[in-house]
């Protein structure tokens, strides 16, 4: 989930009453994701993208 996105998102989640432990754990895995493919682009592009820009 984009991070701004992920904010304002409990604002419409609270107006449906959604259930709490459902959210929580959809929106925790969507962090997970949005993290770990971070993660794995530093760990894996970063080296080679500093030495090809410095």
């Amino acid at each position: 989930m984009i991070p701004v996105a992920r904010t304002i998102i409990s604002v419409p989640a609270g107006v449906l009453k959604l259930e709490f432990v459902k959210f929580t754990l959809s929106s925790a895995a969507g962090i997970f994701i949005w993290n770990g493919v971070f993660i794995g682009a530093g760990y894996f592009l970063g080296e080679s993208f500093l030495y090809k820009f410095l």
